[in-house]
C-alpha cells in the first residue's frame, strides 16, 4: 500500500506534462494552419488585384483601339465627302455607273437569252416523236447556241473595251478641272500707291464680255447706250450691261478670242494714253475674259486698274463715290 501510494504524485506529473506537449504540438499545428489561410488569402487578394488590373488595361487598349477607329472612320468619311463634291470624282462616279449599268444589262441579256432559248428548245423538241429527228433538231440548236455564245463573246468583248476609252475620258475630265481651278485662281498685283493725274475710262467686265462706259463718235466720247443701260438714281448714275451685247474676248473653250480682242482694241484706239487710263471693274464670273483683255490694253501702251466687284454690287457713278484705283 505504501508502495502504491508514492506512484501516484509521479504519474500524475507525467500526465500533466502529456498534457502541457500535447497543448504545445496543438497550438504549433493551429498556428501553422493559420499562417497558411492567411498567405493563401493573401496571394488570392493578389492574383485577384492582379487579374483586375490586368482586365481594366485590356478594356481601356479596346477603347483607344476603338477611337481610333472611329477617328480614321471620320477621316476617311471627310476625305470621300471632298472627293464626292469634287467634279472630276463625280465623273469618275458617273463614269463607273455607266459601266456597271452596261455589265448588268449584258449579264440580264444572257440570262434571258438563255431562258428563252431552253423554252423553245424544250418546245421544239417535244414536237418530234422520232428520237433520230429530234436528236438531229437538238443538234442544230446546239450550234446555234455556240454561234449565239460566240457573238455575245465579242460584244462582252467590245463591252471590255470601251473601259480603257471611259478611262482616258476620266483622265481628260481630270485634266481639265485641274484647268479650270488653275485659271480661276489668279494672283494680281496690289496697287501702288501712287498719285496719278489721267483721267479714268472705266471698263464693265461681266458675264465673260467687255462693256465700255464710253464709245466715241466723231471723236467725241459718248455714253455706251448700244450695250449698258443706264438709270438716274438722284445724283448718281447707274449702269446694267446687257447680257450677249458686249465684246467677246474669249471664245466658248475659255481661249484667246482675237476677232473680240481686236474689236476692243479699235474701241479703245482714240484713248490717249499719255491722259487716260483704263479701269476694270470685274465681276467673278469673268476674271478669265479679264486677264485677256488687260493684256490686249498693255500691249496697247496703255495703264489699267481694277476693281473686284460682288453680284449685289451695282456700277454706279456720280458724286458721293471712292476716289478711283491708282495705274497698276
Amino acid at each position: 500500500m505504501s508502495r502504491r501510494h508514492h506512484l501516484k504524485p509521479a504519474i500524475d506529473s507525467l500526465d500533466m506534462l502529456l498534457d502541457a506537449m500535447c497543448n504545445m504540438f496543438g497550438g504549433i499545428v493551429l498556428i501553422s494552419v493559420l499562417m497558411a489561410v492567411l498567405t493563401h488569402s493573401q496571394t488570392s487578394s493578389q492574383q485577384a488585384q492582379k487579374a483586375a488590373q490586368e482586365a481594366r488595361e485590356l478594356i481601356q487598349r479596346r477603347i483607344d483601339r476603338a477611337e481610333r477607329d472611329i477617328a480614321a472612320a471620320e477621316q476617311l468619311r471627310d476625305q470621300m465627302a471632298q472627293k464626292e463634291s469634287n467634279p472630276g470624282t463625280l465623273a469618275a462616279g458617273e463614269l463607273m455607273r455607266q459601266r456597271e449599268d452596261l455589265t448588268a444589262r449584258v449579264e440580264n441579256a444572257r440570262e434571258a437569252l438563255a431562258k428563252a432559248d431552253r423554252t423553245r428548245v424544250a418546245t421544239r423538241a417535244s414536237q418530234y416523236s422520232d428520237p433520230g429527228e429530234r436528236q438531229r433538231f437538238l443538234l442544230g440548236e446546239m450550234s446555234t447556241l455556240k454561234k449565239t455564245r460566240i457573238s455575245l463573246q465579242n460584244r462582252i468583248a467590245s463591252l471590255y473595251e470601251e473601259i480603257p476609252r471611259l478611262e482616258r475620258r476620266l483622265v481628260d475630265l481630270g485634266e481639265r478641272f485641274t484647268k479650270a481651278r488653275a485659271e480661276a485662281t489668279r494672283k494680281l498685283r496690289l496697287p501702288r500707291e501712287r498719285t496719278s493725274s489721267k483721267t479714268p475710262f472705266y471698263v464693265i467686265v461681266r458675264y465673260g464680255e467687255v462693256f465700255p462706259r464710253y464709245k466715241f463718235v466723231d471723236g467725241n466720247l459718248v455714253l455706251n447706250e448700244t450695250s449698258i443701260n443706264w438709270r438716274t438714281k438722284s445724283n448718281s448714275i447707274t449702269g446694267y450691261p446687257v447680257r450677249g451685247s458686249g465684246i467677246a474676248v474669249l471664245n466658248s473653250k475659255d481661249e484667246k478670242d482675237e476677232q473680240g480682242l481686236a474689236q476692243m482694241q479699235d474701241w479703245l484706239k482714240p484713248v490717249s494714253k499719255d491722259s487716260v487710263y483704263i479701269i476694270f471693274i470685274v465681276y467673278p464670273d469673268s476674271f478669265g475674259s479679264f486677264n485677256a483683255a488687260k493684256e490686249r490694253v498693255t500691249n496697247m501702251g496703255l495703264e489699267f486698274s481694277w476693281i473686284p466687284r460682288e453680284y449685289t454690287v451695282e456700277v454706279s457713278f456720280g458724286e458721293g463715290g471712292k476716289a478711283p484705283p491708282p495705274p497698276l
